[in-house]
């Protein structure tokens, strides 16, 4: 089945460089981006770690962005 995308600029170049470095066409790319999909939570991910007792003045709440924040990178490869 055959069906349109519309993307961004910066998604196309994205698109683009991935099929060149990869060796694959784009919509191999598109398909196995969507088969990996994951949705996103709709489950409160906010929580606290306490490093201290338990009063808000020593409570860090973690919202998705600083999760997200916190793991960038993790798993990858250094190189080294």
């Amino acid at each position: 089945m055959k069906t349109s995308v519309y993307l961004e600029a910066t998604d196309v170049r994205r698109l683009s460089w991935l099929a060149e470095v990869e060796a694959r066409p784009q919509a191999e790319i598109i398909r196995d981006a969507i088969r990996g999909y994951l949705p996103r939570t709709t489950a409160d991910r906010n929580f606290a770690l306490f490093s201290a007792p338990s009063t808000s003045q020593h409570r860090a709440s973690l919202t998705q962005d600083h999760i997200d924040r916190m793991m960038e990178g993790f798993g990858q490869d250094r190189g080294g």
